[in-house]
């Protein structure tokens, strides 16, 4: 591994922090999954824990691939890299693989990918490439009543949100069959857009514009509507063993587990919860290892979030503070909506915990992020910087103006 980082500028607490979590992880997938394990009649070694240990090992070598790489070079590619995530992205409904139900995978002689899960890298890539260069909005004339208030500002901001209309494209296929990632996609986009500088107004408006979007896509299944709308009554006679069945076991087990735990293996959660490994390994982690083990998976995350922003201000370009920003958003975002589903707070919407559930293609994604917030660290010729039009200082990350 340190012949292969030679060359390349590691942010050493950034790396020690994911690759804690990365740890924790295989440890989880293999405590959580031996059930699994024993009932598909494996022994000590079975297939989870394999494909895990398998990405881990892809993952780094794709955070050093990505982190060797200029950050310009990544910005000058950051929209073909977008639109081949566009493109598989919409093969999926078409060509896709068909596992436990929903349609999300591309598959070929048995290895399988989620599209959706790069095109989080992918969408992270390509806002950071439209906002670091877009300079301030300014109307086009004086506006002195409706007409002109239309032909200089509405029109003119309408043709600057075309980029939204390709992220909506990919929100929406995305969302026909996997409403969770879907909205962590819109957060990530959000998050971006509120640090790259968009005008209040703007965010109002894409904020109605995308709790309308949510609203129908979660009304197309009966089945989404009533895990939302039951969910406030989940410990009800009616709905404790049905739409409610996985959160209050999960919970259950949680408080159970206490302060220090039941002690390793002895947990019952993962013998009941199909999602042991995936959407509910925390609530394993708690169980057997009570607050003091779940607190620990939470601070190393919060510290991977924590230094991103850093690093964020510490970028040698606009494109590069913005990309540690919106890899910042995404990392703290589903691990605060994967917390709260464990503990009950909100619904199960199949949200994993970053480097920590089991799935391939997520982890390869974050590794490739990561190493992406590292090239964005390193220093760059003079010549290749971009400068915003709006006079954002290099190496920080816009939060005012209005774009």
């Amino acid at each position: 591994m340190r012949r292969l980082l030679q060359g390349s500028v590691v942010d050493r607490p950034l790396f020690i922090l994911v690759g804690i979590a990365s740890l924790i992880g295989l440890f989880a997938v293999y405590d959580a999954g031996y059930v699994k394990a024993i009932d598909d009649g494996g022994g000590w070694v079975w297939r989870e824990l394999l494909v895990q240990i398998g990405c881990l090992a892809g993952g780094l070598v794709l955070f050093v691939a990505a982190s060797k790489a200029r950050i310009d070079t990544w910005q000058r590619s950051a929209k073909v890299f977008w639109l081949l995530m566009l493109v598989l992205v919409l093969a999926v409904p078409i060509f896709g693989v068909e596992m436990n139900g929903a349609r999300q995978w591309l598959g070929v002689k048995g290895v399988t990918i989620q599209p959706s899960e790069f095109a989080k890298v992918g969408l992270i890539l390509y806002l950071a490439g439209v906002l670091a260069t877009r300079p301030a909005f300014r109307p086009l004339g004086r506006v002195t009543d409706v007409a002109s208030w239309l032909d200089n500002v509405l029109v003119p901001k309408a043709a600057r949100a075309v980029p939204l209309l390709w992220v909506s494209i990919m929100l929406g296929v995305v969302a026909v069959e996997d409403l969770g990632t879907a909205s962590v996609l819109a957060c990530i986009a959000y998050g971006m857009l509120l640090l790259g500088g968009v005008s209040v107004a703007s965010l109002v408006a894409l904020a109605a514009l995308g709790l309308g979007g949510g609203l129908f896509f979660v009304k197309q299944q009966d089945y989404r509507w009533d895990r939302i709308a039951r969910h406030f009554q989940r410990w009800s006679d009616e709905h404790v063993d049905d739409t409610g069945y996985q959160s209050t076991q999960s919970e259950l087990a949680m408080a159970i587990g206490g302060s220090t735990g039941v002690s390793l293996g002895a947990g019952r959660i993962k013998h009941i919860l199909p999602a042991a490994t995936t959407d509910f390994v925390l609530t394993t982690l708690a169980e057997e290892f009570g607050f003091v083990g779940a607190a620990l998976v939470i601070v190393s995350l919060g510290g991977v979030v924590f230094r991103l922003f850093i690093l964020a201000r510490r970028a040698k370009t606009p494109f590069g503070a913005l990309v540690c920003g919106g890899v910042g958003v995404w990392i703290g975002l589903q691990t605060t909506v994967n917390v709260l589903t464990a503990n009950g707070t909100l619904p199960a919407i199949g949200v994993p915990l970053p480097f920590v559930s089991y799935g391939g293609s997520s982890l390869l994604a974050l590794w490739l992020a990561i190493g992406l917030c590292q090239s964005a660290v390193r220093a760059v010729p003079e010549a290749a910087v971009v400068t915003p039009g709006v006079g954002v200082p290099t190496g920080r990350v816009s939060v005012s103006g209005s774009r």
